[in-house]
């Protein structure tokens, strides 16, 4: 199965790009393996607000300099597409992914995938 595009998280980023130290070294190295995995082909989808928190989370937890996060910001927005989520018509801004196929067919077909969040060690993984 290939999708043609997936909404990447901001946790998925973080775990890719910033070494958290409070986490257990096996659960960190499993993390950043999938975050890893997760983000490798261009092209997924990101909105503004992933962006920002990014941004501020690497600044606060991760002490990136202002040069340093702007360099991943451009980084980004180049292998990404960046959407901004419409306040005023927000049903346009979630149809990121427009299809003629119920969101429930695909689903029962394995056409889509959602990644919520990277489990914690130890945590099952149902499926």
């Amino acid at each position: 199965m290939s999708l043609s595009a997936s909404f990447i998280d901001t946790n998925v980023w973080l775990y890719r790009l910033f070494d958290d130290n409070k986490m257990e070294v096996g659960e960190r190295t499993i993390k950043r393996e999938i975050a890893i995995a997760i983000t490798q082909t261009e092209g997924d989808i990101i909105s503004t607000q992933v962006v920002n928190e990014v941004s501020a989370n690497l600044l606060k937890k991760a002490a990136f300099n202002e040069e340093q996060i702007k360099t991943v910001i451009q980084s980004l927005y180049h292998r990404c597409t960046v959407v901004e989520f419409n306040r005023e018509h927000p049903n346009e801004s979630l149809n990121l992914f427009p299809h003629p196929q119920p969101l429930s067919q695909r689903w029962e077909r394995g056409d889509i995938i959602l990644v919520p969040r990277i489990p914690k060690m130890g945590e099952g993984v149902r499926g």
